[in-house]
């Protein structure tokens, strides 16, 4: 009588350790594909961070060259206004007392 229980709690006991090995693997190969997709999310994140890199670079010497043709303007416009005042004011001012001296 002994040998079929000892028999059917061996089954038992087998079919638990089945069960628990199933758990485990399915719960590793949760794991596993969280990992994955935490990875895959990370290199989507890489890739749209460089493709956007180019146009943010192309943008920011965009603005340095915007920056440097106005100062540019503004250095030109200095210089000829100083142009103007040594080539039409200062003169006219020469003429005027001149004119008013005599």
């Amino acid at each position: 009588m002994r040998g079929p229980i000892a028999q059917a709690q061996a089954d038992q006991a087998a079919a638990e350790a089945q069960q628990e090995s199933a758990r485990r693997q399915a719960e590793y190969a949760r794991q596993t594909s969280v990992v994955q997709a935490e990875y895959s999310a990370e290199v989507e994140r890489a890739r749209a961070q460089a493709a956007q890199a180019g146009p943010l670079a192309d943008a920011q010497a965009q603005r340095e060259v915007v920056t440097a043709q106005t100062e540019l303007a503004e250095r030109e416009a200095e210089l000829r206004r100083k142009q103007l005042i040594t080539e039409v004011v200062k003169p006219a001012d020469a003429e005027a007392e001149a004119v008013s001296a005599r």
